[in-house]
């Protein structure tokens, strides 16, 4: 079992990389920490916590302005950049969006569409997954050969 300072070592972000996104090419992303992806889904309800239809409509761009990275682990987009992003190509968002969500854990399964080679990279042990083209591909930050 793992003590709890390896445990809280292991709380680190988790990057992807969600290959050729028509008109956007190669998109970097994110996890999400237990406090974003409840920030988000908060995001959705009304004043009595019930499920807001005008909110849900708007949940793709308002989880990618949460996980789209540079190649350093930066945001690129500010907090209000899902406004602007409401009026890009639904099929755009979708391509990036639902591999982003099995990622940042806001649903829980595998992404539907290919993305790469899937490769997970921690400090203190390193594990490969050994089926291409079903998740993204998993990186530190920092440069990256995308």
């Amino acid at each position: 079992m793992l003590s709890r300072d390896e445990i809280l070592r292991s709380a680190t972000r988790r990057y992807a990389t969600v290959k050729n996104v028509p008109g956007w090419g190669d998109v970097r992303i994110q996890s999400l920490t237990e406090t974003e992806r409840w920030n988000l889904i908060a995001s959705q309800a009304d004043a009595n916590g019930k499920v807001d239809r005008s909110a849900v409509a708007t949940r793709m761009p308002r989880l990618l302005v949460m996980v789209v990275v540079d190649d350093e682990g930066n945001r690129v987009f500010q907090d209000d950049d899902w406004k602007q992003l409401e009026f890009v190509e639904p099929s755009i968002l979708r391509a990036v969006f639902e591999i982003a969500s099995v990622h940042a854990g806001t649903v829980e399964g595998k992404p539907s569409s290919p993305a790469g080679e899937e490769e997970q990279k921690k400090t203190d042990s390193s594990t490969n997954g050994d089926s291409p083209g079903s998740s993204p591909e998993t990186t530190p930050p920092g440069p990256s050969d995308c």
